[in-house]
């Protein structure tokens, strides 16, 4: 069991180090954890480093001791679109366990119980009022819900603890902030010296004293600031308005910590123009754009859905708009923008999951690297833009 519970919370990302492990490990085999309350807390403060991850470990631990898979949102939509209501009904019925009761009827089913019992002592079993068994009622019992008398319950205090999911707003791939995206972005920068040399050099100050027989040499330098340079290219409308919220988001995050960021719009995808401002239809030569800025060793990231039909993405004239005419298929805009921008990321507010099943985003994604618009995508994203930045500015 344990096994399985350190394999779920390497699935749930939780990267646990051998050490760690071993650490918790030896606790056990010293008896310093000495109920399971205790043991998921203890396991919680020596194998998670994080409270974003809080939440990731609370479904770890109760789909490994109550064999329960935390369901999503969205899995929850597609399981109700491929069983018809009888098949759902049917299947979440298995799912709740044996003891479905209201808390009225469990009470009244109680006195119906305790007038059957024959006063004889019972251990085990699903029926009885006695102690270890599955029925939901009894001391040190294994049943999902029922009245307890002991004061100890083996499967509920830390199962419960975890099923209630107090950190899930923490959740860093859930719930995003303008804070926290901030943070993600600070990864991206380009530090250079910049401006008169007003900072004290304290390596250089050493090695010049030293240099001199211990007679100090102060030295200053200039200061380093991020010169990172950062043109962004946002989907607007249609099946991105689900998402405005978070693009906004984004926005906002990237406008406070890039000194230097441009951004244009765009609809579902990128031909000979894009848009200063896409609700007055102030347009800009796509063209000039990429020249522009790829001299000027911009980062590029390019925000959307990836979803349109295969003609809008690979065909001369598949523009969606009636009265506009693309005379160069979109994909030919992208992989020369690929080529010219070396440093450049596509983020997608579309769950991963769903990025496979959308021929055009699979093709875009094999174009550009694909990260999804969440905290831990966003910071993902801006690694891989650094990495890229050292050998595009060598």
């Amino acid at each position: 069991m344990f096994e399985t519970f350190f394999y779920n919370l390497r699935e749930h990302k939780i990267k646990v180090s051998l050490t760690e492990w071993l650490l918790l490990m030896s606790a056990l085999d010293k008896k310093l954890i000495t109920d399971f309350e205790s043991f998921y807390y203890v396991s919680r403060s020596m194998l998670v480093k994080h409270e974003d991850l809080f939440d990731k470990y609370d479904q770890a631990f109760v789909e490994t001791f109550t064999n329960l898979k935390a369901i999503s949102i969205e899995e929850l939509r597609e399981f109700f679109e491929k069983f018809p209501l009888q098949e759902v009904e049917k299947l979440l019925n298995i799912k709740k366990g044996h003891y479905d009761y209201s808390l009225e009827d469990l009470i009244k089913k109680f006195k119906e119980q305790m007038e059957k019992e024959d006063g004889k002592p019972h251990s085990g079993g699903n029926k009885h009022i006695g102690t270890g068994g599955s029925s939901p009622w009894g001391k040190n019992g294994y049943a999902d819900m029922g009245i307890s008398f002991g004061e100890h319950h083996n499967m509920g205090t830390a199962v419960q603890i975890a099923n209630m999911r107090k950190y899930k707003n923490y959740s860093s791939d859930e719930t995003m902030d303008v804070r926290q995206l901030q943070i993600a972005i600070a990864r991206l920068k380009k530090l250079l010296p910049e401006g008169p040399e007003d900072e004290l050099d304290i390596d250089a100050t050493i090695d010049r004293s030293s240099k001199n027989g211990g007679d100090i040499e102060i030295v200053f330098r200039k200061r380093k600031r991020n010169r990172v340079k950062l043109l962004l290219l946002m989907d607007a409308g249609g099946s991105m308005d689900p998402y405005n919220r978070l693009v906004n988001l984004l926005f906002s995050a990237l406008k406070s910590r890039i000194r230097h960021l441009k951004h244009y719009y765009f609809h579902n995808c990128i031909y000979q123009d894009v848009f200063e401002d896409i609700g007055n239809r102030i347009s800009f030569p796509t063209a000039e754009l990429i020249k522009k800025y790829s001299d000027e060793n911009y980062n590029l990231i390019i925000l959307g859905d990836a979803a349109m039909a295969p003609s809008e993405l690979l065909n001369e004239g598949g523009s969606i708009e009636y009265w506009y005419y693309n005379r160069k298929p979109c994909l030919d805009w992208l992989e020369e923008m690929k080529t010219l921008f070396p440093s450049s990321v596509w983020i997608n507010p579309e769950q991963p999951r769903l990025w496979s099943r959308m021929y055009t985003s699979n093709i875009i994604s094999s174009v550009f690297p694909m990260f999804h618009l969440s905290v831990e995508g966003v910071e993902d994203a801006m690694k891989y833009l650094v990495r890229k930045q050292v050998v595009n500015y060598g």
